[in-house]
This record gives C-alpha cells, structure tokens and sequence, in this order.
C-alpha cells in the first residue's frame, strides 16, 4: 500500500522549513516502516527528488520560484 503526503515546505528546505514540514516527516518516517511513503513538495532552489529516513520525497513545481511565489 502506497501512501501520499502533501505539504508545500520540506525538511531541507533552507526557506522555510518549519515545524510542520517536521511533524510531517515524522509522521511519514513511522509509516514507512509498514507503507510506501511519498511527500510531494513545493520545490525550492537546488532541490532534488530523494530518499529520506526511508520517506521518499518529490519536489514539484518551479524551483526558481520557491519563496518569491510563496
């Protein structure tokens, strides 16, 4: 079973990165143990679809545009 989280910030997101970008990886990170766990994410300058603690994220959107459109 395959699960999907979507947030527009993530962990390395060196713009915002905020606590909810946390509780959400936290969140994922505990059911990636038992689920397939992707996190689309807003994408943000330098950023690249990755592995992470076992949650797989995917950035979406124009990473150029990252904190000038939010």
């Amino acid at each position: 079973m395959k699960i999907i989280i979507s947030i527009y910030d993530s962990v390395k997101n060196p713009y915002y990165g905020g606590g909810g970008a946390i509780s959400v990886h936290e969140v994922a990170r505990r059911l990636c143990g038992t689920y397939s766990v992707t996190v689309l994410a807003g994408a943000y300058p330098g950023c690249r679809n990755e592995l992470i603690d076992g949650v797989y994220y995917q950035y979406v959107g124009i990473s150029w545009t990252g904190p000038k459109l939010g």
